[in-house]
């Protein structure tokens, strides 16, 4: 017991930056490029949104999107955890180690032969984003 009563911000701190380790292994060895979006890839992409959006406080902007990317990070990990224990997948790293599904190359090249038609489908599947959110906040 008095071990506990001179340690124990230490060891509050020590599982805080264990967590956090453990969170970040598993982003990191977790499958980047996905066509669908799945697992960290949408914490990815909010990261380099939320960058290029930084402006003169590049700084503070960018420590904050930092620090939103791990939290995402964190929740995608949570997430997995609570649809493994309602039974809708078989494990709890299934929604971020999976098989990814590349893009297909022939539609990359008609998207680089028309730029315009690329800038309308990066458009349309922000908003796609944007509306399943709000249903997914509403539900």
């Amino acid at each position: 017991m008095t071990f506990l009563k001179n340690h124990w911000f230490g060891l509050i701190v020590s599982g805080i930056v264990g967590a956090y380790f453990v969170v970040f292994l598993l982003a990191a060895f977790a499958p980047r490029h996905d066509v669908r979006q799945r697992g960290f890839s949408k914490c990815s992409t909010a990261l380099t949104e939320a960058a290029v959006q930084c402006g003169s406080g590049f700084s503070f902007c960018l420590l904050k999107a930092v620090a939103g990317h791990g939290l995402c990070h964190a929740e995608v990990v949570w997430q997995g955890v609570v649809f493994w224990l309602q039974g809708k997948q078989s494990t709890p790293w299934a929604n971020y180690f999976f098989e990814t599904e590349n893009v297909d190359e022939e539609l990359l090249k008609i998207y680089e032969e028309n730029p315009e038609l690329a800038k309308g489908v990066s458009h349309m599947t922000k908003k796609y984003r944007e509306l399943e959110s709000k249903v997914l906040d509403n539900e």
